[in-house]
């Protein structure tokens, strides 16, 4: 089994850790592995006393259970710290794991004993489907057995992460994971062709590259749940109000339009303007998407309409309470772990409602959105 050959490695790398002081990379490695084994072991515990039922505890049995629950808050909120500890991996450093070469990073040998030994078991899954097939009665017993082994464990485990660890740290560790998956997923499918020539890896990349997928889908529904619209913050960000690592993060992940100086900031924060953001309670500090708009007279052709419209306000010439048209030229989605999360599209809806109370007059909504090398496709037809 990889875990057992891992805990085995004489790799001595070392990276630093929690309390300050510095842990070999296998130390780490192996922490990561026990505290997810422990923890998944926990959920199956859990899944098992949920499908029993519950009967009313009494005051002793309450309290062990209370004792239960904080040790697996530590638990869990310790496996988080650790993972979001470790630091970020470059795609080029991806290395496969075989018998001579032992994978020195704590994250990947994690995502591989992750899918490795907690995914769904596709043989079991066919063997009781054969069976089934074999019957001619189905029963509603069969059936909630094969959900549950289509189920794979690490989604309990992580259900179970989400519900036991201190401070929301499930939700960072869980976009976090996500993102590095998705990282990964980018890498496997951009050198494909020559992973495939490797006839020593034992997991063939496609079948490796599935089960990633597999994985980021599963975070994903997860993670839909939990940044759903009732659930996250709108807030408008301000020159003089928002605190300013909040300014510092919008400013340096903006995509679409790059910030050219301070100066530009201030006009984009200032009049005629306006920046808003989703936050999650989980992450107060860490806007997850944000928009620019920009209010005007009518729909503007290009961002010197928009650059315009914000020098005739200044200038006192028009006003916002006049202004007829918002137009949305910038939304940038600052976490890749949450890609394909439906955060722009609640983000618009919800400014659109809030322009709409502070500026009764706005009867037009529009985009104005570059679209990437579209001019090299026209110039090349």
């Amino acid at each position: 089994m990889f875990i057992r050959r891992l805990f085995l490695s004489a790799q001595h790398q070392h990276v630093q850790s929690r309390g300050g002081r510095l842990l070999s990379t296998v130390d780490e490695t192996n922490f990561l592995l026990q505290s997810f084994k422990d923890i998944s072991d926990r959920s199956v515990i859990s899944s098992r006393r949920d499908k029993a039922g519950r009967s009313h505890p009494t005051t002793e049995e309450q309290s062990n259970r209370d004792n239960k629950r904080i040790s697996a808050a530590n638990l869990t909120s310790n496996l988080c710290r650790a993972y979001l500890s470790l630091p970020n991996t470059s795609l080029s450093q991806w290395r496969k794991y075989d018998d001579q070469q032992q994978v020195i990073d704590p994250k990947q040998q994690f995502m591989k004993v992750l899918l490795d030994e907690y995914a769904t078991d596709i043989s079991e899954v066919s063997s009781t489907i054969n069976a089934m097939q074999n019957h001619s009665s189905i029963t509603d017993k069969s059936i909630s057995r094969l959900r549950d082994l289509c189920t794979p464990q690490y989604e309990r485990t992580f259900q179970y992460i989400l519900h036991s660890a201190y401070d929301d740290l499930g939700v960072a560790f869980m976009v976090k994971l996500r993102q590095d998956i998705l990282d990964v997923i980018y890498y496997m499918k951009l050198f494909q062709r020559a992973e495939e020539q490797d006839k020593n890896d034992k997991m063939k990349p496609a079948q490796y590259l599935s089960k990633l997928q597999t994985a980021a889908r599963c975070i994903q529904t997860i993670l839909t749940s939990l940044f759903r619209p009732g659930v996250l913050n709108l807030r408008r960000i301000t020159y003089e109000e928002t605190p300013a690592a909040i300014i510092e993060q919008i400013a340096l992940k903006e995509a679409v339009h790059p910030l050219q100086s301070l100066n530009d900031l201030r006009t984009r924060l200032g009049p005629g303007r306006r920046c808003f953001a989703f936050f999650h309670p989980a992450l107060p500090h860490k806007p997850l998407v944000f928009v620019h708009v920009s209010l005007l007279q009518q729909i503007p052709t290009s961002m010197d309409d928009i650059q315009a419209g914000s020098e005739r306000i200044v200038q006192g010439i028009d006003t916002e309470e006049d202004a007829r048209c918002a137009t949305f030229y910038s939304i940038t989605n600052t976490e890749r772990g949450l890609a394909g999360v439906d955060l722009g599209n609640h983000l618009i809806k919800s400014v659109v409602k809030q322009l709409k109370q502070e500026l009764p007059k706005l009867d037009t909504f529009c985009t104005l959105s570059p679209i990437p090398k579209f001019s090299k496709w026209l110039q090349g037809k």
